[in-house]
């Protein structure tokens, strides 16, 4: 006797990516990739909603240093508060020694600093 059987794949894992970002254009880009890659996207431009949204747990952060009023230093304080140990994806315009400040205090932190982007 012969049995069908169907199958059906759940991704039973949810990947989720905060990105921390005042750039439209740029937040446009990395969401794009992010989903083509199976992420659910979050996207913080504004206090309020970094301090919402870095209560919940994310599995990677996508962090540009320079947010204006809100510096991407207080957000990683933040983050060692919310979410000890998520990875981090640090980024600035500004010369290398901002994003290896940077990477010290995260690290310092107990975040993991996955990639520097400049």
């Amino acid at each position: 006797m012969s049995r069908n059987y169907r199958y059906r794949v759940v991704d039973v894992f949810t990947h989720r990516l905060l990105i921390v970002h005042t750039d439209a254009d740029a937040v446009d880009a990395l969401t794009t990739s992010a989903l083509e890659l199976g992420f659910d996207v979050d996207w913080a431009a504004d206090v309020d909603t970094i301090e919402r949204l870095t209560a919940d747990e994310h599995d990677t952060i996508w962090l540009d240093l320079a947010l204006g009023d809100f510096d991407g230093i207080r957000v990683l304080r933040l983050l060692r508060e919310r979410q000890p140990g998520v990875a981090v994806v640090l980024e600035s315009d500004s010369d290398a020694s901002v994003l290896l400040a940077a990477r010290r205090v995260a690290e310092r932190s107990g975040l993991r600093v996955v990639d520097t982007v400049s």
